[in-house]
Parts: C-alpha cells; structure tokens; sequence
C-alpha cells in the first residue's frame, strides 16, 4: 500500500510570508522528510501577515506537523 506518516518542520515566517529557516525535525524517512520541507520553500511566500498576527508570529519559530 502507499506510505503513510508524519513530517513534522520547524520555520519562520516574516511579516511579508515568506518563510525561512525550513527543516524538517521529525520525519520516517530522510528523503519524504526534505521533500515535504523543499514544498513548504516552494509554497512561500504566503499571504502576507496582518498586523494582528503579525505582532504574534512573525520572526517566531513555528512548528508544523504534515500527515501523508
């Protein structure tokens, strides 16, 4: 059957949306785990933050966790 899991990345997003510093910290396989980081890079830059959320996340580390 096909493959299944989680790929848990660590990021930062600035105020803009674009997103730096992607890794993946968890992930079953070292190759879905790059993949899955390499989409989250190509996917960015996002929305751009509004100021609400700005003042909460932008520069923080976030984490993410992506089920496959």
């Amino acid at each position: 059957g096909a493959a299944h899991g989680q790929v848990e990345l660590e990021f930062t997003i600035d105020a803009a949306g674009t997103a730096h510093g992607v890794t993946f910290v968890s992930a079953p396989d070292t190759e879905i785990g790059a993949s899955i980081a390499e989409a989250m890079r190509v996917a960015s830059p996002f929305e751009p933050m509004s100021e609400a959320v700005r003042v909460c996340l932008a520069g923080d580390t976030l984490y993410a966790t992506f089920n496959f």
